[in-house]
């Protein structure tokens, strides 16, 4: 992988940590925000926004790809130590 790549991919890296914090926080606040006392319309509303502050932490986790990018490092690593399997 290239240099340019690699400062790409740590800025995407970057980025997506601090998209995630957003995420998860909107998400405990939509959950505190369900403690309080709230009509079933205002509930029903904070329950939509907590799963699509969840499903776009999915996908912005899937485009980072943070698995795949582990067992890379990993493969290159154990290649240079000279052998050994990874998963």
């Amino acid at each position: 992988m290239s240099s340019a790549n690699n400062d790409f991919l740590n800025q995407l890296i970057v980025t997506f940590r601090l998209e995630a914090d957003e995420h998860l926080q909107a998400m405990v606040n939509g959950l505190l925000t369900l403690e309080t006392d709230s009509t079933p319309d205002e509930q029903r509303s904070i329950v939509e926004t907590i799963f699509r502050e969840a499903h776009s932490l999915k996908g912005a986790a899937r485009a980072v790809d943070l698995g795949a990018q582990r067992r890379r490092s990993r493969r290159r690593r154990n290649a240079r130590l000279g052998g050994g399997r990874c998963r």
